[in-house]
Protein backbone atom coordinates (compact mmCIF):
# COMPACT_ATOMS: atom_id res chain seq x y z
CA UNK A 1 0.00 0.00 0.00
CA UNK A 2 1.00 3.66 -0.33
CA UNK A 3 1.99 4.06 3.31
CA UNK A 4 4.42 1.13 3.17
CA UNK A 5 5.92 2.46 -0.06
CA UNK A 6 6.42 5.90 1.47
CA UNK A 7 7.92 4.42 4.65
CA UNK A 8 10.29 1.96 2.96
CA UNK A 9 13.22 4.35 2.33
CA UNK A 10 12.77 6.14 5.65
CA UNK A 11 14.86 5.29 8.71
CA UNK A 12 13.14 4.24 11.93
CA UNK A 13 12.50 7.33 14.03
CA UNK A 14 14.70 7.57 17.13
CA UNK A 15 13.84 11.05 18.39
CA UNK A 16 13.55 11.94 22.05
CA UNK A 17 14.10 14.83 24.42
CA UNK A 18 12.98 18.40 24.92
CA UNK A 19 14.38 19.54 21.55
CA UNK A 20 12.17 17.11 19.64
CA UNK A 21 9.76 19.12 17.46
CA UNK A 22 6.88 16.69 18.04
CA UNK A 23 6.14 14.04 20.64
CA UNK A 24 5.49 10.84 18.67
CA UNK A 25 4.19 7.53 20.05
CA UNK A 26 4.65 4.21 18.24
CA UNK A 27 1.43 2.19 18.32
CA UNK A 28 2.10 -1.26 19.75
CA UNK A 29 -1.33 -1.77 21.34
CA UNK A 30 -3.68 -3.31 18.77
CA UNK A 31 -6.83 -1.34 17.92
CA UNK A 32 -5.70 1.62 20.01
CA UNK A 33 -5.19 4.03 17.11
CA UNK A 34 -7.88 6.35 18.45
CA UNK A 35 -6.07 6.64 21.75
CA UNK A 36 -2.72 7.16 20.01
CA UNK A 37 -4.26 9.76 17.68
CA UNK A 38 -5.78 11.63 20.60
CA UNK A 39 -2.46 11.52 22.44
CA UNK A 40 -0.70 12.89 19.36
CA UNK A 41 -3.32 15.63 19.05
CA UNK A 42 -3.33 16.63 22.71
CA UNK A 43 0.42 16.33 23.36
CA UNK A 44 1.63 18.46 20.46
CA UNK A 45 1.20 21.93 19.06
CA UNK A 46 -0.86 24.54 20.86
CA UNK A 47 -3.02 21.85 22.54
CA UNK A 48 -0.06 20.72 24.64
CA UNK A 49 0.03 24.11 26.35
CA UNK A 50 -3.55 23.52 27.55
CA UNK A 51 -2.74 20.36 29.54
CA UNK A 52 -3.33 20.93 33.24
CA UNK A 53 -0.05 20.20 35.06
CA UNK A 54 -1.87 18.29 37.82
CA UNK A 55 -3.25 15.62 35.45
CA UNK A 56 -2.18 12.10 34.51
CA UNK A 57 -1.75 13.35 30.95
CA UNK A 58 0.76 15.97 32.09
CA UNK A 59 2.70 13.30 33.98
CA UNK A 60 2.60 11.02 30.93
CA UNK A 61 4.02 13.75 28.69
CA UNK A 62 6.71 14.55 31.27
CA UNK A 63 7.68 10.86 31.48
CA UNK A 64 7.53 10.29 27.69
CA UNK A 65 9.59 13.25 26.47
CA UNK A 66 13.06 11.89 27.41
CA UNK A 67 12.30 8.38 26.13
CA UNK A 68 13.04 6.85 22.72
CA UNK A 69 10.06 5.55 20.69
CA UNK A 70 10.34 1.94 21.92
CA UNK A 71 10.44 3.07 25.55
CA UNK A 72 7.49 5.41 24.96
CA UNK A 73 5.48 2.51 23.57
CA UNK A 74 6.36 0.46 26.64
CA UNK A 75 5.33 3.39 28.86
CA UNK A 76 1.88 3.39 27.22
CA UNK A 77 1.61 -0.40 27.46
CA UNK A 78 2.35 -0.42 31.19
CA UNK A 79 0.68 2.79 32.36
CA UNK A 80 -2.33 2.13 34.63
CA UNK A 81 -3.70 5.63 33.97
CA UNK A 82 -3.54 5.09 30.19
CA UNK A 83 -5.24 1.69 30.52
CA UNK A 84 -7.99 3.16 32.69
CA UNK A 85 -8.56 6.17 30.40
CA UNK A 86 -8.60 3.91 27.33
CA UNK A 87 -11.07 1.48 28.89
CA UNK A 88 -13.29 4.30 30.13
CA UNK A 89 -13.41 5.98 26.73
CA UNK A 90 -13.97 2.68 24.92
CA UNK A 91 -16.95 1.91 27.18
CA UNK A 92 -18.68 5.19 26.27
CA UNK A 93 -20.57 5.87 23.08
CA UNK A 94 -23.06 3.90 21.04
CA UNK A 95 -20.72 1.46 19.29
CA UNK A 96 -19.08 -1.54 20.87
CA UNK A 97 -15.30 -1.15 20.98
CA UNK A 98 -13.41 -3.80 18.98
CA UNK A 99 -11.43 -6.42 20.85
CA UNK A 100 -7.67 -6.01 20.71
CA UNK A 101 -7.41 -8.98 18.31
CA UNK A 102 -10.22 -7.92 15.95
CA UNK A 103 -9.19 -7.06 12.41
CA UNK A 104 -10.38 -3.54 11.56
CA UNK A 105 -9.78 -1.44 8.46
CA UNK A 106 -10.25 1.97 10.07
CA UNK A 107 -7.49 4.14 11.49
CA UNK A 108 -6.84 7.44 13.28
CA UNK A 109 -4.12 9.82 12.08
CA UNK A 110 -3.30 13.21 13.62
CA UNK A 111 -2.15 16.33 11.77
CA UNK A 112 -0.59 18.96 14.01
CA UNK A 113 1.20 22.27 13.52
CA UNK A 114 4.41 22.62 15.50
CA UNK A 115 5.80 25.78 17.09
CA UNK A 116 8.18 25.89 14.10
CA UNK A 117 5.13 26.11 11.78
CA UNK A 118 5.63 22.64 10.31
CA UNK A 119 2.63 20.44 9.54
CA UNK A 120 3.22 16.97 10.91
CA UNK A 121 1.37 13.73 10.16
CA UNK A 122 1.48 11.61 13.30
CA UNK A 123 0.55 7.97 12.86
CA UNK A 124 1.75 5.42 15.39
CA UNK A 125 1.86 2.68 12.75
CA UNK A 126 4.39 4.55 10.61
CA UNK A 127 8.18 4.57 11.05
CA UNK A 128 7.93 7.97 12.70
CA UNK A 129 6.39 11.43 12.41
CA UNK A 130 6.21 12.83 8.87
CA UNK A 131 6.90 16.51 8.21
CA UNK A 132 4.44 17.45 5.46
CA UNK A 133 5.69 21.01 4.97
CA UNK A 134 5.90 24.52 6.32
CA UNK A 135 2.79 26.58 7.01
CA UNK A 136 2.52 30.33 7.32
CA UNK A 137 2.52 31.58 10.89
CA UNK A 138 -1.14 32.59 10.62
CA UNK A 139 -2.19 29.21 9.16
CA UNK A 140 -3.74 26.50 11.30
CA UNK A 141 -4.24 22.85 10.36
CA UNK A 142 -7.51 23.68 8.58
CA UNK A 143 -6.00 26.39 6.33
CA UNK A 144 -6.08 25.62 2.60
CA UNK A 145 -2.33 24.91 2.42
CA UNK A 146 -2.52 22.65 5.48
CA UNK A 147 -5.46 20.75 3.99
CA UNK A 148 -3.54 20.31 0.72
CA UNK A 149 -0.40 19.09 2.51
CA UNK A 150 -2.30 16.97 5.02
CA UNK A 151 -5.90 15.79 4.84
CA UNK A 152 -6.40 16.06 1.07
CA UNK A 153 -3.06 14.38 0.39
CA UNK A 154 -4.00 11.65 2.84
CA UNK A 155 -7.36 11.07 1.12
CA UNK A 156 -5.71 10.95 -2.31
CA UNK A 157 -3.12 8.49 -1.02
CA UNK A 158 -5.89 6.31 0.40
CA UNK A 159 -7.57 6.11 -3.00
CA UNK A 160 -10.35 8.57 -2.28
CA UNK A 161 -11.87 6.41 0.46
CA UNK A 162 -14.34 8.83 2.02
CA UNK A 163 -14.90 6.91 5.27
CA UNK A 164 -13.29 9.47 7.52
CA UNK A 165 -14.02 11.96 10.23
CA UNK A 166 -12.22 15.17 10.97
CA UNK A 167 -11.79 16.44 14.53
CA UNK A 168 -10.01 19.65 15.47
CA UNK A 169 -8.70 20.55 18.90
CA UNK A 170 -9.04 24.30 19.22
CA UNK A 171 -9.59 26.97 21.83
CA UNK A 172 -13.14 27.87 22.73
CA UNK A 173 -14.80 30.57 20.65
CA UNK A 174 -16.28 32.04 23.86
Amino acid sequence: NARREEDEPLPEYTGSGVNEEVLWFRQTIRNACGMIGLLHSACNGAAREMIDVSTDLSRLVHDAVPLDPASRAQLLETSPSVAQAHASAAAQGDTAAPNADDKVDLHFVAFIKSAQNNLWELDGRRKGPLNRGVLAEEDDVLAEKALDLGVRRFLKREGGDMRFSLVALAPSMD
